[in-house]
């Protein structure tokens, strides 16, 4: 991953900033010099002066020539940072540009991608065809193939199975599952990493507000699709390292059955926590206000808790009564 920041970087920030300026003070300057040559008092003491003194203020005046060339260069370096400043600007504009094209062919893909049920109908003579009974496109096909997927998951597995077995059943699953499907989920999921790649490899300064728009147009179907692959798909190669950079598996929430508690530690496991989390997050999580809020909470679930046990009323409502999941 490409480091921000800098020292190059920070200098460029501040001449951008204040580059304009460099011209106004040249301005400046140049009328200061021009107000004392045509004041009366300046003329009279030149008037008055000898060839010796003309001599002395031929000196002078040539002393006048360092200013000079310092004003051309301040106004040349005023020029430079107002063409390099405009360099930037179209730099960023094109990045814009590209960008949001690249957005919109992700949701142009996203609404083309369909699930289509097929059904078997004997026709007679022993031969069979195929028929669409019901097909869905966009956001609903990627929730029906997240469905199809953990349905198939959880047909295969058995309350024997250690975590290993566990994650291996899923890892084969979704591979012949990715086979099955490779057409559709294929072309998202190349379209999804060259967006982050080309916002990777840019020159923005602010990349992760960049792929924060990404992450937020995916929804969660799309990001636990996601994960999958970037564990056991293509995407296990090159995307991993791009998930976890901008944490795109932020707002990803796992299911509360046996299913979603194992594919949160296969998460964790084989990507890791960078890609749930992001660095602000973390840094947040430690501060005294959110400390305070969540103890709160938890204080507050647990009344309830006590409220429920006391009229002989179950508490098992399926959620954690320590913390916040």
């Amino acid at each position: 991953m490409q480091k921000q920041g800098g020292l190059w970087a920070s200098t460029r920030r501040v001449l951008r900033r204040h580059n304009y300026l460099l011209i106004p003070i040249a301005i400046i300057v140049w009328l200061c010099f021009g107000y004392v040559l045509t004041t009366s008092s300046f003329q009279a003491h030149v008037a008055a002066l000898d060839q010796d003194g003309l001599k002395r203020s031929a000196l002078l005046g040539d002393s006048f020539g360092f200013f000079s060339a310092l004003m051309a260069a301040l106004a040349a370096i005023g020029a430079l940072l107002a063409l390099l400043e405009q360099r930037v600007a179209v730099r960023r504009q094109v990045f814009i540009s590209t960008f949001t094209a690249l957005l919109d062919r992700l949701q142009q893909v996203v609404q083309n991608t369909e699930y289509v049920v097929m059904q078997r109908r004997d026709i007679g003579s022993g031969l069979l065809e195929e028929e669409v009974v019901d097909s869905v496109s966009g956001q609903a096909a990627f929730f029906e193939l997240t469905q199809e997927l953990r349905i198939g998951i959880m047909s295969l597995h058995h309350r024997n199975m250690d975590q290993d077995a566990t994650f291996g059943l899923m890892i084969k699953a979704y591979e012949d599952f990715y086979e099955y499907n490779k057409d559709s989920l294929g072309h998202y999921f190349r379209q999804l990493y060259h967006i982050l790649l080309y916002i990777d490899e840019s020159e923005e300064f602010d990349k992760r507000r960049f792929a924060k728009m990404v992450r937020a147009a995916c929804t969660n179907s799309q990001l636990l699709l996601l994960a999958y692959n970037v564990v056991s798909g293509e995407g296990r190669v090159k995307f991993v390292d791009l998930v976890r950079e901008y944490s795109m598996l932020h707002n990803l929430s796992f299911d509360t059955d046996l299913l979603g508690k194992a594919e949160r530690k296969m998460v964790l496991k084989c990507i890791g926590q960078e890609s749930m989390q992001t660095k602000s997050e973390l840094s947040d999580r430690m501060t005294p206000e959110f400390r305070a809020r969540e103890a709160r909470n938890v204080g507050y679930k647990n009344s309830y808790r006590e409220n429920r046990l006391g009229h002989g009323m179950s508490t098992d409502l399926g959620g954690s009564w320590l913390k916040f999941d």
